[in-house]
Formats: C-alpha cells, structure tokens, sequence
C-alpha cells in the first residue's frame, strides 16, 4: 500500500493512513488537507486497493472536468460528456457521439502534460482523425505540442501500477488462494497488451 499519492496536475501530495478499527470494508476518507485514510479491515493483502482507485476516479472528475470545460470554453468547443477512467491503453479519447474519456492516471503527471492531452482531445472534436489538418489544428492551440507528444510517451511510469488493476483482479479466490500481487498482475497485462498488438499508452 502507498504512503502517500502524489497528484502532480493539481500540485497535491496526499499522505495514506490506515484504521482498522471500523468494522467494514474498507474506504477512503480524506482527513484535513491532504490526509487520506483507509478506514475498514483489510481481508486480504490487496483490499486497499479498490477504495484508492475509485478516490483517484473521483479526484478526475473533480478536477479534470471542469479544467476541460475551461479549456473547451477558451477555444469555442463543444462537446456532449465526459468520461473518466482507467484506461488501460490511452490517456485520452473522443468519440463520435461526443464523449470525451479521460484516464484518471493523468493526475499523476505533470500540470503541462496534461494539458496537452485535454487539448489533444478537444482538437478530435473539429477533426476525427490524426491527419495533417488535426496536427496543425494542435500546434496552433499548442505551440509546444511536438515537444510535449514526445515527452508524454515516457511519462507513463509517473503513475502507481496499482491504479490499473480492476478491483475484480485483486478479490480473494473462492478457494481462498490471495490475489496475485500488484506487480505480477501489471506485468501479465501488459504481455496481453504487446502480444495484442495495441500500444502501451497514447492518445486517440
């Protein structure tokens, strides 16, 4: 489990603590500034997770939402909804129904980054695709958008491998064999996804 979860878009660092005294599964309740606490019993090695992963989801919705709203309102943009997540494969994407989905991973990177991948997003509203007229679309919106393209490919091991297990892949088995550990089940998704063919993480 984390000690502390550092929110680098939003400038937070979240210390983690643990009571165990509440007889319940447990959940995360943010104490003071920048206190979170796990309160509940832990069944298993990995019961903390959940509880993390859907405060993370949370703080994407809280922060992320409307930071793409002030961006689309900037630029003349309108879109139907927002989505967030975590996505396994990409930072960001647009469909054609006007949905917005964002990866709540984004937290974890640095302020400029992610506004990159939101302007990224925003600019697929105008142009579906990643042609020419898209690429031009982003570096008038973002004069640093090539610097930045690249620097998002390494930016990935900035968030906590736990934050992409499903809370499904971290319950006990029935036969009460414990969940696989946060590292063994990364590394086996991640095979899955290379031998799929799909890129590690990007944007679409």
């Amino acid at each position: 489990m984390p000690d502390h979860i550092p929110l680098r878009a939003i400038d937070q660092r979240w210390s983690v603590t643990v009571d165990p005294s509440v007889a319940q599964p447990p959940r995360a309740v943010e104490r003071g500034k920048h206190t979170l606490e796990l309160c509940g019993r832990m069944s298993h090695d990995l019961a903390w997770q959940p509880p993390l992963r859907q405060w993370v989801m949370s703080k994407g919705r809280a922060h992320l939402t409307p930071w793409l709203a002030r961006l689309a309102a900037s630029h003349g943009v309108r879109f139907a909804r927002v989505r967030i997540g975590c996505q396994r494969t990409r930072w960001g994407s647009y469909s054609t129904r006007g949905t917005l989905s964002l990866n709540a991973g984004l937290l974890f990177l640095p302020h400029e980054l992610v506004r990159y991948v939101l302007l990224h997003e925003l600019c697929h509203v105008a142009v579906p695709c990643h042609s020419a007229q898209f690429w031009a679309l982003l570096q008038e919106r973002e004069p640093e958008a090539k610097r930045l393209r690249w620097a998002l490919r390494e930016a990935q091991p900035l968030v906590p491998a736990w934050l992409y297990i499903p809370p499904k892949l971290v319950e006990p088995h029935p036969s009460g064999r414990c969940p696989p550990s946060v590292e063994d089940t990364v590394v086996a998704r991640r095979a899955a996804c290379r031998s799929s063919g799909a890129a590690p993480y990007g944007t679409a």
